[in-house]
């Protein structure tokens, strides 16, 4: 009997479907304020590759994500000052040495756990389980204006990427993992165009 890590699942994964109506994501920047989404949505059956097992065969430059191995010296990811002053610090030189990036601008960091009680008591997020994209040609750019606006015509006038780090923090995660697509997977005619609203913009 083999105990190792499977190669493949198969699991259902939250779609959108194309209504002909433009889905809503409100989001508060209450994290006690329950998101509201609005649109249609299907399961499908996904057969998903172990990142455990795959993870060097990736390359941010093909497949639009890399799975590194690294170490922080963080102990308490709900302590915002040691995020702040150690863990931002981590993820540029992370980012500087995996991507080659000159100058990197870090404005934003989201802690995730599906444990009810964690979340209340540490006023965390709940997992996002639909698949999405973050950012679009359109909500790239103004994300940058948004966050340096006096830099932004320079910045922007060059190549720049938005890069997401995600990691476990604590042990292997068993609930809720991280699950996402290979880049060269996705046609236009798969994307939905949507929105997702704040208090302040829309992105």
């Amino acid at each position: 009997m083999n105990d190792g890590p499977l190669n493949t699942v198969d699991g259902e994964l939250l779609y959108c479907v194309d209504n002909g109506i433009t889905p809503v994501n409100e989001t508060s920047n209450s994290i006690t304020k329950i998101p509201q989404y609005s649109g249609d949505f299907d399961r499908h059956l996904v057969r998903i590759n172990n990142g455990r097992v795959w993870n060097r065969a990736f390359n941010i430059d093909v497949h639009g994500f890399e799975i590194i191995a690294h170490k922080t010296s963080v102990t308490d990811f709900m302590n915002t000052d040691m995020l702040n002053s150690e863990y931002y610090l981590e993820i540029e030189d992370l980012v500087k040495k995996h991507i080659g990036a000159k100058n990197i601008h870090i404005f934003d960091h989201t802690i995730r756990t599906g444990d009810d009680k964690k979340r209340k008591n540490f006023l965390l997020r709940e997992p996002v389980k639909r698949v999405h994209n973050d950012y679009t040609d359109w909500s790239g750019p103004q994300r940058v204006r948004d966050l340096l606006p006096k830099e932004a015509d320079n910045l922007l006038s060059k190549r720049f990427s938005i890069i997401q780090v995600w990691r476990p923090i604590q042990n292997i995660l068993e609930k809720d993992p991280l699950a996402i697509c290979d880049a060269r997977s996705i046609k236009n005619s798969d994307l939905i165009i949507s929105e997702r609203r704040y208090p302040d913009r829309v992105g």
